[in-house]
């Protein structure tokens, strides 16, 4: 289930990192110094990687156009 804004803007910092998933691999890493990164993991010829898109994400742009993409 893809997250919300409300979700996110509501989202409490912890003692410990965690996250919250919005699909596809595609999750928000929240941290207890309050920050909130995008992260996406994925599979690459049999190796686990991991791409960060950073602190915020637009809801418009290439960046957006490449995550839809890849959901659907």
């Amino acid at each position: 289930m893809a997250l919300t804004d409300f979700q996110i803007k509501k989202a409490k910092t912890k003692e410990k990192p965690y996250r919250l998933s919005d699909g596809g691999g595609l999750y928000l890493s929240l941290t207890p110094a309050g920050g909130k990164l995008w992260r996406w993991g994925y599979v690459y010829e049999g190796k686990e990687k991991l791409m960060s898109f950073g602190a915020t994400l637009r809801l418009d742009g290439p960046v957006w156009d490449f995550v839809e993409r890849r959901l659907s």
